[in-house]
This record gives C-alpha cells, sequence and structure tokens, in this order.
C-alpha cells in the first residue's frame, strides 16, 4: 500500500457543500482525463493531499469545467447505512457489499460508496474509530476509492512493472505477484539506462494506437533480501520506511536513484511473466496469446473481485493486450542478481526484434 504522509496543498480550490462546511477540490491530470477530488473535513483534506502526492498524477494545469472522473472524500459526517439485503464479498482487509444499484466498500467504519450514475461517482466517508483511522486502512480505503474511479473511466489497475527500453517507445511489461522479481528486474533495467514507469502498480487503458500504460504508485517496493542480494551502496543510501503491510520490504523513490527517467506511459511490445529459478542462467520461453490471458486474469487485476462493467471492460483491454505483445516466461537466475547489466542484454534485443 502506499505511503501515507499528511501533506498541505496551496492550490486547493475553496468551495462550500449544501450544509455550509468548507470543501476543497483539486484536479489531477491522468492519461488525457481529469480526477477531481473534493474534501471535506481536516482529515479527509490531509488524507487525500498525501494518497495523491504518492500517485504519478501531476496536478492539472487548469481548471476542467467538468471532470471525467470525481471522488469525493468526508471526515466531518456519518456515513450512510448499507442495506441488509446487500451481497457480500471478501476483500481483506475490508469487504465489498454489492446491491442491484450501488456497491459499498467497508473498513472498520469508513465507507466507499461506488454508484452508476450521479455526482460524484464515487464518495468516501472516513471512520471515527480508532481502527478506522490507522494510517493503513485510511490507505486501503483510499487505493479503494481511487481505482473504483478510475475504472469509471476506463483506466484498470495492473499489478506488475513497466519500462520502456531508452532507443525506443515500446516498452515492457512485467506481470506477476509479490515475490516473482518485478522490483529487481525493474532496478536492474533502470540502472542500466531504462526508463521506468513503475515495479508494483500501474495503469492499462486503450487508445486508437493500442493498450497503453501509465504509472499509478511513485515509490517501489524493494524487499530487504533483494536489498543485501543487489548490493548496491546507492540504493541502500535511499531506502526509506517500512512498507505498513509487508514489513519485509522498504520504500524507495526511484527519482532518488535514477534522476529524469520516469516515462510518463508506453505501449508494452513485450509482457513478461518471470520466476525466480536460482540457476546460474536466465532464460525465455514463449507464451502462447491466450495463455498469456489466463495468466493476466489468475491475478485478479480488478479489485472488487465480482462481475461488473468495468470488470468486463478490463477484461476486454486485457484480451487486446495479450494480442498486441509478445509474451515470455522469464527464469530469472542468479545472473539478474549480480551483474547490473545482464537484464539489459537479455531483453534489450527482444524487444528490438
Amino acid at each position: 500500500m502506499r505511503p501515507i504522509q499528511p501533506s498541505s496543498i496551496d492550490s486547493d480550490r475553496r468551495t462550500h457543500s449544501a450544509v455550509g462546511a468548507p470543501t476543497s477540490e483539486r484536479d489531477y491530470a491522468v492519461a488525457g482525463r481529469v480526477l477531481r477530488v473534493a474534501t471535506s473535513g481536516d482529515l479527509a483534506q490531509q488524507l487525500s493531499a498525501a494518497f495523491m502526492q504518492s500517485c504519478c498524477f501531476p496536478a492539472a494545469e487548469s481548471v476542467a469545467p467538468e471532470a471525467e472522473t470525481a471522488i469525493r472524500v468526508r471526515s466531518d459526517s456519518g456515513a450512510p447505512v448499507v442495506p441488509d439485503s446487500a451481497s457480500i464479498v471478501p476483500t481483506p482487509p475490508g469487504r465489498w457489499r454489492i446491491t442491484a444499484t450501488e456497491r459499498f466498500f467497508e473498513l472498520s467504519d469508513s465507507i466507499v460508496r461506488v454508484r452508476p450514475s450521479g455526482r460524484p461517482p464515487v464518495d468516501v466517508w472516513i471512520g471515527t474509530s480508532r481502527q478506522a483511522r490507522r494510517r493503513l486502512s485510511l490507505a486501503h480505503v483510499m487505493a479503494h476509492a481511487v481505482h473504483a474511479a478510475l475504472r469509471r473511466s476506463g483506466l484498470y489497475s495492473f499489478h506488475g512493472a513497466g519500462l520502456a527500453c531508452p532507443q525506443r517507445s515500446a516498452g515492457l511489461l512485467v506481470a506477476g505477484g509479490s515475490g516473482a522479481g518485478k522490483s529487481t528486474l525493474t532496478l536492474r533495467l533502470a540502472q542500466s539506462g531504462w526508463r521506468y514507469l513503475g515495479d508494483d502498480s500501474l495503469l492499462l487503458y486503450d487508445t486508437p494506437s493500442g493498450v497503453t500504460v501509465c504509472g499509478l504508485r511513485r515509490p517501489f517496493a524493494v524487499r530487504e533480501a533483494t536489498v543485501a542480494t543487489l548490493a548496491w551502496p546507492r540504493l541502500n543510501e535511499s531506502l526509506k520506511a517500512r512498507v505498513p503491510d509487508d514489513p519485509d520490504k522498504r520504500w524507495v523513490y526511484p527519482e532518488d536513484l535514477f534522476p529524469g527517467q520516469a516515462a510518463p506511459s508506453m505501449r508494452p511490445a513485450i509482457l513478461l511473466f518471470p520466476e525466480l529459478t536460482g540457476e546460474p542462467c536466465s532464460r525465455l520461453s514463449d507464451v502462447r496469446p491466450a495463455d498469456a490471458l489466463l495468466r493476466l486474469v489468475r491475478t485478479r487485476l480488478w479489485a472488487d473481485g465480482h462481475d461488473d462493467p468495468e470488470a468486463r471492460g478490463c477484461l476486454r483491454v486485457l484480451g487486446q493486450l495479450a494480442r498486441q505483445v509478445r509474451s515470455y516466461r522469464l527464469m530469472a537466475g542468479r545472473d539478474l542478481l549480480e551483474s547490473p547489466g545482464c537484464a539489459a542484454d537479455l531483453l534489450g534485443p527482444v524487444l528490438e526484434s
């Protein structure tokens, strides 16, 4: 989960809600769209500002009369009552409750409401309990709200890493669960001059030229065992706080290591499914498009865990992605850990072929 550190926003637009409570609004630029975040209450404003600061979304350069999607976050009013008839989908550490017209994510007494229509489509109420106001709980609630809002605009979260070859606009996606080697591969390729989008959390979306990817989370999450194996002094010096929901990992801000190498977006040409083997040398093997799609679907890239229009849209984009790229299994050996240039030597020719 993203790090949450309270911060102030000097350029907030302040309005007033119907009941007179001060409300702040800010627009963010995301893949050619505008995400508007409105807040009511001091905690809501601090939480939203800190969470969005940890995302790869810059503030919109001009005020948009209409935002493509919007979120409203409140910490100064009570949440609505969720209907008892709502079906339950466990999504640890919380759960989704689903009715015919609305979806609710519950974590302690915090609630995220997603509606198919209405303004805004996503509402957040921050609970008052001690559990609800823990830093990790707040981060989970904001993540579910942001992901739900972005899906409404055809932007789908992708659990993987993304990089662009220095000589080309096309790039590389690395898909896999925790411990598959995504961060290790991202760090090694960035060391060789590749531009990075993220090591674990990206957004997929459709464009006239094909499926495109942009970054979602700014910091990398790197295992301490990986840091020790890479034996890279600059990486050790750049380590930040531990990741709250995975204490074996530490936050790293890639701009500290690779200034000027962030890529705003890229069109994937290669899709990798890495597996750490412990063997001396790394190797690649082909994956058919149909098998690549099955592997992607198994990762459950959408957050609600149930069948809805956004999930179907995600499946459509994943199918396009599987047809667009060449897919490979990467049996990652010790050479990727021991040699900074090994990953680039192995993957550069594949991307250029």
